[in-house]
């Protein structure tokens, strides 16, 4: 299975919006272009999909970046699995993108941002089946002078709270970490050249030190946290999303994607979904500091235990916006998770209040448990919200 992130490239996921269909259909379409594109051709797949093509140059911040934006309508890939679509041209890349099947009549974005341009030959495979290459231009984003792109603006993709639940540390996907309350940094990636971004951190026990995670499985260790290992430099069925560190701070977990865990130092391995169909990605994981064990997460609420209890989920619910981190209680006895607008879900832990009636301007990228009764919720913005008994700092 090929690695799911592109060669210079990020995933971005756009809003679901609802469309009234009357087949199912795959949309390959350029965001927020700044140049059209005029090939434009329509291709029909064996059973049914159709697909159109445009591609466009990103303004603003990441000028310079160029685009291809795909859309799947109402497909779910023939005899499940993995969906996988390719571009192939002057930069050949491909993504795969397990389990990212749309319900009927609601399309599902998914942006590739490339610093590439030129004719492209588009295509989309899956177990049993695959559709016609369809073509893209993508302009030249650089205005023709080849110069590279301003950096891309920096996100905050998670965070961790201190030992005394008086402060917090947030990391952001070029490896820049801040403190705040009683947190103190010791040292980020932001002045280095990332090979892939961060997507999670973990604490050591005492809250000296701390781990950044990138989605190539590279592990950066700052203050007291030792280096015990890392998938960076290994092949990847999916990316990293997350990571988390045992109770005794000697040792981490890091999860992929597709449910795989991989265990360093004194971290257990007490099993993982890796080798499983997943209605959705695992988007994050909790550790159980009772019994060592841990919890998965996956975007549909679907939780995934291993040595740890089972307290419920909302994988048989429908969710207005995906879910994208939990946090367990200290105490071990419950957990919660956090959707992109906001939303908390609590199991056997109190709701102390979500944003979900009020989605904030950014997305939420993070949560993070001050106590069995607090926690907090970050945007990617930066901008905290704190609850129950987790204090403003």
């Amino acid at each position: 299975m090929p690695n799911t992130w592109s060669r210079g490239g990020k995933i971005l996921l756009a809003i679901f919006m609802m469309v009234a269909m009357t087949c199912a259909v795959v949309v390959f379409s350029g965001s927020g272009a700044s140049a059209a594109v005029a090939h434009t051709p329509t291709v029909s797949a064996a059973n049914g999909e159709y697909a159109t093509a445009v591609g466009g140059c990103f303004s603003g911040p990441e000028q310079g970046r160029g685009d291809i934006k795909v859309t799947f309508y109402n497909f779910p890939a023939p005899g499940g699995g993995n969906t996988v679509w390719y571009y192939n041209g002057p930069e050949n890349g491909q993504v795969n993108e397990a389990f990212y099947q749309s319900t009927a009549g609601q399309p599902t974005p998914l942006v590739v941002s490339e610093w590439i341009s030129g004719a492209y030959s588009l295509s989309v495979t899956w177990n049993g089946g695959s559709m016609p290459a369809t073509s893209v231009s993508v302009p030249d984003c650089t205005n023709g002078n080849g110069s590279p792109p301003p950096p891309a603006i920096s996100s905050v993709v998670g965070m961790a709270a201190t030992p005394s639940g008086n402060g917090y540390l947030l990391v952001s996907s070029n490896g820049a970490v801040s403190a705040h309350g009683d947190a103190v940094s010791y040292g980020d990636m932001s002045a280095t050249a990332l090979n892939k971004p961060i997507v999670g951190m973990a604490p050591t026990a005492d809250g000296k030190g701390y781990w950044l995670d990138a989605s190539d499985g590279g592990i950066f260790s700052f203050g007291d946290a030792q280096f015990y290992g890392s998938m960076g430099g290994s092949h990847l069925n999916q990316p990293m999303v997350g990571m988390a560190s045992t109770p005794g701070g000697h040792g981490y977990w890091t999860v992929a994607a597709d449910g795989g865990i991989f265990s360093f130092g004194d971290a257990a391995f007490h099993g993982s979904m890796g080798s499983s169909h997943l209605n959705q990605p695992v988007d994050g994981m909790a550790v159980d500091m009772v019994t060592g064990g841990y919890w998965l997460v996956a975007s549909d609420g679907g939780i995934f235990a291993f040595n740890a209890p089972f307290y419920g989920s909302t994988g048989n619910l429908h969710l207005n916006q995906p879910i994208i981190q939990m946090e367990a209680s200290p105490s071990g006895n419950g957990y919660r998770f956090a959707a992109s607008d906001g939303g908390v879900f609590s199991f056997n832990l109190p709701f102390e209040g979500s944003l979900g009636s009020n989605p904030p301007p950014d997305p939420i990228a993070g949560m993070a448990a001050h106590s069995s009764d607090g926690y907090w919720l970050v945007e990617q913005n930066g901008t905290v919200h704190n609850f129950g008994s987790a204090p403003a700092v």
